[in-house]
């Protein structure tokens, strides 16, 4: 949490120091013009899920499995923009499918979701083949979860609220058609999930109260946070 205070108010910083050069007539930008543009692309995310992960460490010290933790997320992402006319501001829309799973001898641990970040995009400097940028946004995700072993199965689900910041630099190699890269830190943790379904026993977790998932006697958390970096082709109009 701290890193990512830290990260938001360097962004946040820069995005205030951007905007009062802009006031003061300090031109930044070389290319400020105005329109639309949608994205498409691909990305992964370092989300750590800390709890499933010691789940997972519980069955295979049970069970002698060799099932791997949950590592790194692919994210797909789509995305639209309106860029202000004769300024650096910009506003993005993204939504995003989130996805991450491990499996070993019948045992599987999967997540699938999705998020919306609206993002508020200043392009600093930029010229007619490279544009970078800086965002900061609010939006909100949701997660699906199911683990499956021998002799049990259960599915469950959580959602929160979350902030990004992060940089990014498109190449365009004509005025509609760029390649766009970028790292993001995300904040987006789902400390409570609620049981959809279950069926026989998942070693190691049996506890549910009011149909949260449980292990240990505390609610199970999964996150959607973390670094995040995305390759996307853009096309403007």
């Amino acid at each position: 949490m701290k890193t990512f205070m830290h990260f938001m108010g360097a962004i946040l910083c820069s995005l205030l120091f951007t905007s009062a050069a802009s006031a003061y007539g300090t031109s930044f930008g070389s290319s400020m013009g105005g329109g639309h543009s949608v994205d498409i692309g691909i990305g992964l995310t370092s989300a750590s899920q800390d709890d499933l992960n010691s789940h997972i460490d519980a069955v295979n010290a049970a069970n002698a499995t060799s099932i791997n933790h949950l590592g790194s997320a692919y994210e797909f992402v789509l995305g639209y923009e309106y860029r202000f006319a004769g300024t650096m501001y910009a506003l993005h829309f993204r939504p995003s499918y989130f996805t991450q799973s491990t499996s070993s001898n019948g045992y599987k641990y999967s997540l699938t979701g999705y998020t919306f970040y609206p993002m508020f995009r200043i392009y600093p400097l930029e010229n007619g083949f490279i544009h970078f940028f800086m965002q900061i946004g609010a939006g909100y995700g949701q997660l699906n979860g199911k683990i499956s072993q021998p002799g049990g199965e259960v599915t469950f689900h959580g959602s929160s609220f979350g902030a990004i910041g992060g940089l990014g630099a498109q190449f365009c190699f004509t005025a509609e058609n760029c390649v766009a890269v970028e790292g993001d830190l995300r904040y987006n943790s789902i400390d409570r999930n609620l049981v959809e379904s279950s069926s026989g026993v998942i070693s190691q977790m049996s506890q549910y109260n009011q149909n949260e998932l449980e292990y240990g006697g505390k609610d199970v958390g999964t996150t959607l946070s973390g670094i995040q970096g995305i390759v996307s082709y853009v096309l403007k109009f």
